[in-house]
């Protein structure tokens, strides 16, 4: 049987309004940021450089079909 490869993240704030990100791998590992952040802005950027990945609209896997009429 073939191992989750896919991983779980989780932005949230704080009641301070800081941002923190958490990720839960595939093999039950868990990471999270080393700190809190002002924005979500960089907490994105945090995660980023830690293995999470933005999906752009450009690069969506799926196209939705409008059927013609």
């Amino acid at each position: 049987m073939e191992k989750e490869r896919r991983r779980r993240w989780s932005f949230y704030t704080r009641e301070d309004g800081s941002w923190l990100w958490r990720v839960l791998h595939g093999d039950g590992n868990e990471a999270s940021s080393q700190r809190s952040f002002d924005n979500i802005k960089d907490c994105i950027a945090d995660a980023k450089m830690h293995g999470y990945v933005v999906w752009e609209p450009s690069s969506e896997r799926r196209v939705t079909v409008t059927p013609q009429t």
